[in-house]
């Protein structure tokens, strides 16, 4: 049973991305034309986005910041903040922010989207 549209948007050397993918072999969850990888996703958030703009959107994220910076472009997209890994720790609440949800586990998306 079909609950939605799966996407990628990762950030980092492709090459090593797309390899990431593969040996995880869950590539094979992500239609091509969903699948957006690039050096800095801050740069290219806008253009990949509006994409999808017209369908209700999930993003799930590690980094609060771009969380934050996508919410304030598309304010209807909901923010699910993966709380684990190394930027877990590390990050800062931000000021008139706060994630849709946060999850520690992206089994947990599941549910999110699927209610």
């Amino acid at each position: 049973n079909k609950v939605a549209l799966l996407g990628i948007f990762s950030e980092g050397n492709i090459d090593f991305q797309i390899r990431k993918l593969k040996e995880t072999n869950i590539e094979k969850y992500f239609a091509q034309d969903n699948t957006h990888i690039v050096l800095n996703k801050l740069d290219e958030l806008k253009g990949i986005f509006e994409r999808y703009r017209d369908r209700k959107f999930f993003f799930v994220d590690d980094k609060l910041t771009i969380l934050a910076d996508a919410k304030k472009a598309f304010p209807d997209v909901f923010t699910i903040w993966v709380k684990r890994g190394p930027f877990a720790k590390e990050q800062k609440a931000i000021a008139g922010f706060k994630p849709d949800a946060t999850i520690t586990n992206l089994k947990q998306v599941i549910k999110l989207v699927a209610a």
